[in-house]
C-alpha cells in the first residue's frame, strides 16, 4: 500500500493533540484513538489477532523514523521504541504550504 501524505490533516492532528492529556482535545471533548480505530480508518483488515508489544529494537526504530520522518531523534528514551510527541509537534507544527520531495 502507498499513502499520500496530507499535510493539512497532519497540521490539524497536531493542533488538536494535548501532550499533557495524551489525547486529542477537540472543543473540550477528549479523544484517544486505539489501534483498532486507526486500522479501520486506514482500511487495514481487523480480522486477525491484535498487534501487541514492541517489535522494533532501538536501532530499527531510529532507522524507521529517519526514513519516514527525516530524523531519528523522535524516539523516546524509556522504551527506545516510542515516539516523543512533543518533538514531533516542534518539528511538524509549522509545515510549508507546498510540500517538497
Amino acid at each position: 500500500m502507498t499513502y499520500k501524505t496530507d499535510l493539512n490533516l497532519i497540521r490539524a492532528l497536531i493542533s488538536f493533540y494535548s501532550i499533557d492529556d495524551q489525547c486529542f482535545d477537540i472543543n473540550g471533548v477528549k479523544i484517544s484513538p486505539t489501534l483498532d480505530d486507526v486500522a479501520r480508518i486506514m482500511g487495514f483488515p481487523v480480522d486477525e489477532k491484535p498487534v501487541t508489544g514492541l517489535d522494533y529494537n532501538s536501532e530499527d526504530s531510529k532507522i524507521l523514523c529517519s526514513r519516514l520522518l527525516g530524523a531519528g531523534n523522535f524516539i523516546g528514551e524509556k522504551t527506545k521504541c516510542s515516539l516523543k510527541l512533543e518533538v514531533l509537534r516542534e518539528n511538524f507544527e509549522h509545515l510549508p504550504e507546498v510540500p517538497c520531495d
